[in-house]
């Protein structure tokens, strides 16, 4: 056989397998498309109320889902006093992204003085009572938070585990309240 031949013969052998396939296939579909049309009119317009109430309650789910992550957030509020200075702390956790508010000031002179800070981190959890925090923005791009939690509501916050010293703890609680 040369070569031409043994190209048509290639393309005809190829033509039938595609033929022989495409008649099994419109006999499998045969019988689902005469289940579709001796379906009574009765039956259609109940189908397809069916899949309007699916497609109307999965719908309602996906908006219940992205309500319920959108006020997924914590926000804690504190305040410490100490012999040097007080300082005032909120700090808003949203997924993995935590944003602190530090308000430091001399209350007992004559004139207050403040230093307000704000700092946007990323947290990630290291253990029970630990998280880093990462700014690469910030003169210290990571540092370690440590907590110990006194009650449900309240926890103790140390800005560094080396350091647990008065200058260097948050007393927040947990404001519920805020999250409405």
């Amino acid at each position: 056989m040369n070569n031409g031949n043994h190209m048509k013969h290639f393309y005809s052998t190829l033509v039938i397998r595609i033929s022989v396939r495409l008649n099994s296939l419109i006999n499998y579909l045969s019988p689902l498309e005469m289940k579709l049309a001796c379906m009574t009119k009765k039956q259609k317009p109940l189908i397809a109320r069916k899949t309007s109430i699916g497609i109307l309650v999965l719908i309602i789910i996906n908006i219940v889902i992205a309500w319920a992550t959108i006020h997924q957030r914590t926000i804690w509020l504190g305040h410490t006093e100490s012999s040097k200075q007080n300082h005032t702390v909120s700090a808003e956790q949203f997924k993995d992204n935590l944003i602190m508010n530090v308000v430091y000031y001399e209350p007992w002179k004559d004139k207050i003085k403040y230093k307000k800070l704000h700092f946007n981190y990323t947290y990630a959890a290291q253990n029970n009572n630990c998280y880093t925090v990462s700014n690469q923005q910030l003169q210290i791009p990571t540092l370690i938070h440590r907590f110990y939690a006194l009650d449900e509501q309240c926890t103790l916050l140390f800005r560094s585990p080396l350091r647990m010293q008065i200058n260097n703890v948050s007393l927040i609680c947990r404001n519920d309240d805020m999250m409405e």
